[in-house]
């Protein structure tokens, strides 16, 4: 049984065969670096293995099975965590909130959080808001928190694409390490990376045809026991956005005082309306004249 299974797979983009027939499948232990030019299918490819995208021809399984929408939801949910090119973390959290986000750290204690922030150098950054991080900061902390999930799937999309060389290493280092009991599989276009870290490579040519290096068929006896986590609780994503509130009084203040200030000049205008409507009715009344005028009509008779 193999973990996730692509059977003739194809996906189209304006018409065009991005990934054209392919067959692929994936088992825990290997670290996969997929290689390709720009534009070429590799982000679509792992949009296809995480389930985001359907293809329009073939299928993907995962553990020989086909998966309902509810499984679809809670596989993506607590087995997969993806590394994003553009970090996909909430700009307003801080950096120890970012990483308190995913459902299995709620109740984990700090040391493992800590540990990883040290390695990376960033421990110092625990308590600023992820806005004001550079691009190779965040990129850094979206790996460090899907490792903290400690997922058996882990797909990471040109995860050194903002670091440099020695940050670079470090986060290559660190995916190999944790390889163990997981199924890693790495996009970048560095063929070297590819070649130094990866047990298996797979080259996706402009054909939408792949290249595929793996030499042995190994299968997995890993089975999802679909119980892995509970939902967050209601009051834990409560608490977090009011430490966010609270962290960012001078912003949530200007913007009490902004909204204070356009009631303010509402009520006024509403006010100052009222009153120019009431002192037009008041003038047009004092112009009427109100005394009673009485005619009679001499008849034609004289009478």
């Amino acid at each position: 049984m193999h973990l996730i299974t692509l059977k003739e797979v194809t996906k189209k983009y304006s018409g065009r065969k991005v990934l054209n027939k392919i067959s692929l499948d994936f088992d825990i232990g290997e670290f996969v670096v997929v290689l390709g030019k720009s534009g070429v299918g590799k982000s679509t490819l792992l949009n296809l293995i995480d389930f985001t995208l359907k293809p329009e021809g073939g299928y993907v399984l995962f553990q020989d099975k086909k998966l309902s929408k509810r499984q679809i939801k809670y596989i993506k949910q607590t087995y997969i965590k993806k590394v994003y090119q553009n970090n996909n973390l909430i700009p307003y959290y801080t950096v120890y909130d970012n990483l308190l986000l995913s459902k299995i750290l709620i109740n984990k204690d700090e040391e493992e959080i800590n540990n990883l922030l040290a390695y990376f150098g960033l421990e110092d950054l625990v308590n600023k808001n992820v806005e004001e991080l550079s691009g190779g900061e965040k990129q850094r902390i979206s790996l460090i928190r899907a490792l903290l999930d400690n997922p058996p799937i882990i797909l990471a999309d040109e995860p050194t694409g903002s670091l440099d060389e020695k940050n670079s290493v470090k986060v290559l280092e660190l995916l190999k390490k944790n390889k163990e009991g997981k199924l890693i599989i790495l996009v970048t276009h560095d063929r070297m990376i590819a070649e130094k870290y990866a047990d298996r490579i797979i080259e996706i040519k402009e054909d939408g045809s792949v290249l595929d290096n793996k030499k042995s068929a190994l299968k997995t006896d890993y089975e999802v026991p679909f119980n892995r986590c509970e939902e967050v609780k209601f009051i834990n994503i409560f608490k977090l956005n009011l430490k966010s509130i609270v962290k960012r009084k001078s912003k949530v203040a200007s913007l009490f005082f902004v909204i204070t200030l356009i009631a303010a000049c509402f009520s006024a205008f509403v006010g100052i309306k009222k009153g120019i409507n009431n002192y037009i009715s008041n003038l047009a009344n004092n112009r009427i004249d109100t005394n009673v005028y009485h005619v009679y009509y001499e008849s034609e008779t004289g009478i």
